[in-house]
């Protein structure tokens, strides 16, 4: 471990050094004698705060895209949605039943608004 001697001199002000260039002096100081690799550490601060920041990006990206193919499903279930209820807006289609026959050379089938839903076998 290394410390920082620093010595002042009085000017002729009566003023010692400056803060700064005895806090330089110390950092420099610290980084020589201390046997710290000063440029491995602060590298490796400096790639944790930006993968903090690249992890956040990412994390708002998949919120985004999530929500953005949230909104085509919402999208596409409403255009269903409104294509089945234009065929609704017609009363007729509405309550509209069909009847159909296998066989047409043997009987024939018509509806009316009154009948009722269900499947009908004709025996001969």
């Amino acid at each position: 471990m290394s410390s920082a001697i620093s010595s002042s001199t009085p000017s002729a002000t009566g003023s010692s050094t400056s803060g700064s260039a005895a806090a330089n002096a110390v950092i420099t100081s610290t980084g020589i004698g201390s046997g710290l690799n000063i440029s491995a550490i602060v590298s490796a601060l400096t790639t944790a705060e930006g993968s903090a920041q690249q992890t956040q990006i990412t994390d708002q990206q998949n919120t985004l895209n999530a929500q953005l193919s949230a909104f085509g499903t919402f999208s596409s279930a409403l255009s269903t949605l409104q294509a089945t209820l234009s065929t609704l807006e017609n009363p007729n289609e509405l309550a509209g039943f069909s009847a159909t026959v296998a066989d047409t050379s043997i009987a024939s089938a018509t509806t009316t608004s009154q009948a009722v839903a269900g499947q009908y076998s004709l025996a001969v």
